[in-house]
Order: C-alpha cells, then sequence, then structure tokens
C-alpha cells in the first residue's frame, strides 16, 4: 500500500479516497462476499442472491437455531451489510440524495 493509496490512519482507522465507482464497487464486492464466502462457506439459508439471516424475518430462523459455524458466518455477514451500507449512505450523502 503506498501513501497516495491511504490517505490517513489513525488508531486503528484507514481513510481512503474513493471515486464514486469505487465506492459503489466496493458495495457490489462486500455483497457479493456476503453471498458466496458468507453464504455458502457458513451453510446460511440463501436464494436469488440473498443471505438469510434470523433478522431479516423470511421464516427459515423460527424454528432453527444457528450452529456455532453458521453463526460465524451470519456475524460476517453482518459485517459486510454494515459496512456497505456505511458506503451506500456516503454515495448518497455525495450525490445529494
Amino acid at each position: 500500500m503506498t501513501e497516495r493509496d491511504v490517505s490517513e490512519v489513525h488508531a486503528g482507522r484507514v481513510s481512503l479516497t474513493l471515486t464514486q465507482y469505487e465506492a459503489e464497487l466496493l458495495v457490489d464486492a462486500l455483497d457479493t462476499h456476503e453471498y458466496w464466502e458468507c453464504g455458502t462457506g457458513y451453510d446460511l439459508p440463501r436464494r436469488n442472491g440473498v443471505v438469510y439471516l434470523p433478522e431479516d424475518g423470511h421464516g427459515f430462523w423460527t424454528d432453527v437455531d444457528p450452529g456455532p459455524q453458521q453463526q460465524t458466518g451470519i456475524d460476517q455477514a453482518r459485517s459486510c451489510r454494515a459496512v456497505a451500507s456505511r458506503l451506500w449512505a456516503l454515495l448518497q450523502e455525495a450525490s445529494g440524495a
């Protein structure tokens, strides 16, 4: 990583300067990671590009508790969603929407 890639590193946080395209690409990459790595890798219920987490209310988790491996996948999927949500909010703010 070069100095121009990372604008600032402070207390475990990294500040980046990205184009809108690059930020959108990261949002898509996080979504893909959630589906293929978290969903497939940890045997989470998924369909049509969506991984179903307990809080999504799709009924799968009503009668089933996640095992330890599935819980790891759920936690990772939640992290992906949180970062993607933050990036998406920044994109919306930058576009004035």
